[in-house]
């Protein structure tokens, strides 16, 4: 790790006056020197990058993947608890309405884009048989819009 690093410094030390050297004009030569003491900065402190583990911490895609994982663990509950919190109000509109909800199914556009992102698409609901259920898909269409749709 040292003698590649020295080598390195030794090849960059050579290389630098030569590429000064080589500018035909003169004007531009502030600019390349600039950019060539940045460059030499960094040929310093990558031993120290290495040592401190710095280059771990500078490689982002193992952390994107992972992220991206916890994203969509978090878009997946989030769905989850969003279709619970409907069925237990649908149960609970049902109730009132003196029925009884054996089933309910909810379809919520997830498409970001969409200008209909996060609204009920689709609501599905059985219902055990008997009692009225006009009054109850005029309730639930009058919250939640789309598609309602009950069995039973």
């Amino acid at each position: 790790m040292f003698n590649q690093w020295v080598k390195t410094l030794v090849i960059f030390m050579i290389l630098v006056p030569l590429v000064n050297h080589m500018l035909i004009e003169k004007n531009y030569q502030s600019y390349v020197s600039y950019y060539l003491g940045l460059l030499f900065i960094l040929v310093l402190v990558s031993p120290m990058s290495q040592l401190l583990d710095l280059d771990k911490i500078i490689e982002f895609e193992p952390k994107i993947e992972s992220q991206v994982v916890g994203d969509l663990q978090i878009k997946n509950s989030l769905s989850e608890w969003t279709s619970n919190q409907i069925e237990e109000y649908v149960k609970q509109l049902a109730k009132n309405n003196h029925l009884k909800v054996k089933k309910c199914k909810s379809l919520i556009d997830e498409k970001i884009a969409s200008q209909t992102y996060g609204q009920v698409i689709c609501l599905e609901v059985w219902i055990e048989k008997g009692g009225d259920t006009k009054r109850l898909k005029q309730q639930l269409f009058k919250t939640f819009g789309g598609e309602i749709k009950i069995y039973g």
